[in-house]
Order: structure tokens, then sequence, then C-alpha cells
């Protein structure tokens, strides 16, 4: 492998943690030079804005403090750059008057265009500086060698130089050393938190938008399976629910479990899974949905939905997933 990649893996295999600060700083580095945020100061050597890399955090940590409900650190001391992302996720529920989570762009774009894009800028601006000033300088450091991946001047708290050279290898290998970066930093995640597919949750916190799969395929089955394709039952009221408002929703919330699962999903009405939103369950909708899923596995032939069925009931998957996320 080529010298100054092989630094790089040392440096993100081999760092001290005790929050997510550098794993965070080191993919958002990445990704800025991936997506060409950067530019030329001479031939030679090119220049990264501190600020271009505290955006991309912000988004990391809107998304894993907010939608996912990732504890970053432990104890009760909260760092700086938590801090400012935060104040931003109060300022949003304050301005929308709800809790429910939303994605970093919706999120973020509705206080740009509410409170004005100098409110953002503030914390922004607090952010980049705490990277220069508490980060930067940490990254590089391994066992108390400082591995040169990069330069950068404390007393200039916007820029971070990178050779020419360095920035063709960072890109060429990018897609080895972000997927490290994402593994390093779930590591540190899972002891921190009680929740499934954090690999998974990192992975996609980058992600400019959210997506998430088409459940027509699990509505159908559930019509014609469920309920022998007569009018559904929602779920939570027990009462029919009309061709035209039937919605499918995970009971246990998507943002925790992060998958689609056929144990997980009931039919309900577009406004009662609107309401619900991401909120959490409680004891007797668990007891139900357990209730539901012996039922239903009675009535399926064989196949991978019976299966899936089996594995949860046998494995007491559901009341297990709860109590993690009530822990």
């Amino acid at each position: 492998m080529d010298f100054y990649i092989q630094e790089w893996v040392e440096v993100i295999e081999g760092g001290k943690n005790t929050n997510t600060y550098k794993p965070a700083f080191a993919k958002a580095l990445l990704e800025c030079i991936s997506a060409n945020r950067y530019f030329f100061i001479n031939p030679d050597t090119a220049m990264v804005d501190f600020l271009d890399i505290a955006e991309c955090m912000i988004r990391y940590y809107w998304n894993q403090l907010f939608f996912f409900k990732l504890r970053q650190q432990p104890g009760d001391k909260v760092p700086v750059v938590y801090q400012c992302v935060n104040a931003l996720i109060e300022k949003y529920k304050e301005l929308k008057q709800t809790s429910i989570a939303c994605w970093a762009d919706e999120g973020l774009k509705y206080i740009k265009d509410k409170a004005g894009a100098s409110f953002y800028e503030t914390f922004l601006k607090k952010a980049a500086l705490t990277l220069n000033k508490d980060v930067a300088y940490r990254l590089p450091i391994v066992n108390g060698i400082e591995y040169p991946i990069y330069s950068f001047n404390k007393k200039d708290s916007s820029k971070l130089y990178l050779k020419r050279e360095e920035i063709d290898k960072l890109k060429e290998f990018s897609s080895i050393l972000i997927p490290l970066i994402n593994y390093r930093w779930s590591l540190l995640l899972e002891k921190y938190n009680n929740s499934p597919n954090i690999l998974l949750k990192v992975k996609n916190t980058s992600n400019n938008s959210i997506h998430r799969n088409d459940l027509s395929e699990f509505k159908n089955f559930l019509v014609k399976n469920e309920f022998l394709n007569q009018k559904p039952i929602d779920f939570y009221s027990g009462i029919l629910i009309p061709e035209k408002e039937i919605s499918v929703d995970h009971v246990i919330p998507w943002s925790f479990l992060y998958r689609d699962d056929i144990w997980n999903l009931v039919l309900t009405t577009r406004s009662n899974n609107s309401i619900k939103s991401n909120n959490k369950p409680n004891e007797a909708i668990i007891y139900n949905l357990e209730k539901r899923n012996k039922i239903l596995y009675g009535k399926l032939p064989d196949g991978k939905y019976k299966a899936s069925l089996k594995e949860a009931i046998d494995c007491g998957l559901v009341r297990s997933y709860y109590y993690q996320m009530m822990s």
C-alpha cells in the first residue's frame, strides 16, 4: 500500500478516542476532498477550509444525535461541537413546534429559512474554531508519534493544507479509508449505545438525504395474507381502514431498528402513521405485536416472511429490541 495512505490507516486504527471527534473529523476531511471542496493556493498545495469540515460534521452529528439518538461520548460532559449541534436541534424544534426528528438537510434548511443563515453560521464558526483548536492537531498523533498527513497553523483558524499528490492519493483510496473510519466510529458508538445496525447508521449519516425503502410489497402482502384480501383493520385503533388510507408502520421505530422486517410492520391509517412518527411504543403495543406475529405466522405458507416471523418469535426479537430501545 502507498506509504502516505498507510500513515492514514495507522492514524485511523491507532488513535485513542474519548469521544467521536477524530473519526468524524477524518471522515469530513475526506468527504471535502472527494467533493472537491478545496482550492490550490499554489501549484503544489491545496487548502481545505475548516468551515467546510465543520459543515460536514454538523450534518453527521445532527443525524446521529437527533434522528438515530446515538450518544457520542461517555459521561455527562458535552463537547463543544455537540453543543453546537444540540443548539441547532433545539432551535429547529422551537421553530417547527415539534419534537419529531428529521434528517439534517431538512432541519438545517428550515433553520436557515426561518431563523436566518446568520444563526446557523454562528454555530458553524464556533464548531470550526473548535476543530482547529482541539481536534486537527490531535488526530495525527498515535502513541506519541505525529504522522504528517496534513499541515495547519493553529494561529490561522480557517485553513488546513495538503500537497497535490496527497489530495490525489486520498481521492484514489477514499473507498478504503472511509469504510475503515465508519467501522472505527461504529466501534466507539457501540460502547455508548444499545442500538442495532450502528455501522450502517454511521455509514449513511453522511448522506445529504434520507433513503427509505418502498414498503408497497409489505402492504400488499399483509392485506392479502393477514386480512385475506378483506378490508384491513388498523393495528392501533382496531377500526377498518379505507383502501386509500392504508399505510405501513414500523412499530419499533425505523430510526432505531434501521431495517424493514415483516415482524415489525403493521397496517394503520396514514393519519395514525403520521401522528405516531418515530415515537416509542408502549409495552401494551409490544404485547399486541407479539400476538399479531403468532397469528400471522399460523396463516402463512412457507417462505421468507414465515421464516422471518419464526425467527422473531423463537428468539423474542420484538421484546428484545423493545428493551434495548427503552434502556
